[in-house]
């Protein structure tokens, strides 16, 4: 499930796309905005509209880091189960929370999925909080006839 993924801590993802987080003007479909980083905040409560969707799942052992958490078996096989053809592509990280974004594709589109991840203990806390899909352009055929 874990594949080139990038690994940041909020503050150096911000820095990074700093132009496109900070420009009303530089809206980018799929690009995760200030607001989904500050659910990363110590104290910051997500609430329902920041999700779509919440599932609860129970973890092989207590993790302090989620980055730890990520791997634990429980969680790759439930991740597995939604999506058996997405990969792990981007882990934005601040101790017991995530975002994370699986990226999949197909011969038809491309797709990826943001989610919100916390711990407590063994318990870990799934939110679907975007994504995007889109279908690839399709191929004109090539003109063989002679004129």
């Amino acid at each position: 499930m874990d594949f080139n993924t990038s690994y940041y801590t909020r503050l150096e993802y911000e820095k990074k796309n700093y132009k496109y987080l900070h420009n009303p003007k530089e809206e980018i479909l799929g690009l995760l905005t200030l607001e989904d980083l500050n659910l990363l905040s110590k104290n910051k409560q997500i609430k329902k509209k920041h999700y779509y969707k919440h599932k609860k799942i129970i973890l092989e052992k207590v993790y302090t880091d989620i980055k730890d958490a990520i791997h634990d078996k429980n969680y790759i096989e439930y991740m597995t189960k939604k999506d058996r053809t997405a990969k792990l592509s981007l882990v934005i990280h601040n101790k017991n929370k995530a975002i994370v974004e699986y990226a999949g594709g197909d011969e038809i589109c491309i797709w990826s999925t943001q989610y919100f991840l916390v711990i407590y203990g063994k318990n870990m806390h799934i939110y679907d909080i975007g994504g995007f899909s889109a279908n690839y352009a399709p191929i004109a055929p090539v003109n063989t006839t002679k004129h």
